[in-house]
């Protein structure tokens, strides 16, 4: 995790290898295996948010805008859009829970 924390704040590969006191090739191990845990991630659950490019696009601005202070926290998610977004999620766990839960098989 901290090897991801450096490189995600800035520090090149090789300066984090120093800093952590490992080869660059173990960082890029690293880096590699946190980019299948997101692929894996985003296969399995958020693509069933079913988002449209839109609302990407909205939430990108929105993280600028809140990034760059020119809007609040409050501001940034209001009360509908969260109820919105928690249902939506609440969905797609419940979605992924009920496919990854094996059968039960038939009493006899």
């Amino acid at each position: 995790m901290r090897g991801l924390a450096c490189v995600a704040e800035g520090l090149g590969i090789r300066a984090t290898a120093r800093v952590l006191a490992v080869a660059p090739k173990t960082v890029l191990q690293w880096l590699a295996e946190a980019a299948e845990h997101l692929r894996a991630f985003s296969a399995s659950f958020l693509c069933q948010l079913h988002l449209e490019q839109l609302q990407l696009d909205e939430l990108y601005a929105v993280l600028r805008e809140l990034k760059a202070g020119e809007i609040s926290d409050e501001e940034a998610i209001k009360p509908a859009e969260l109820a919105k977004i928690q249902s939506e999620l609440t969905a797609a766990r419940d979605r992924q829970a009920t496919a990854s839960t094996p059968a039960k098989p038939a009493k006899k």
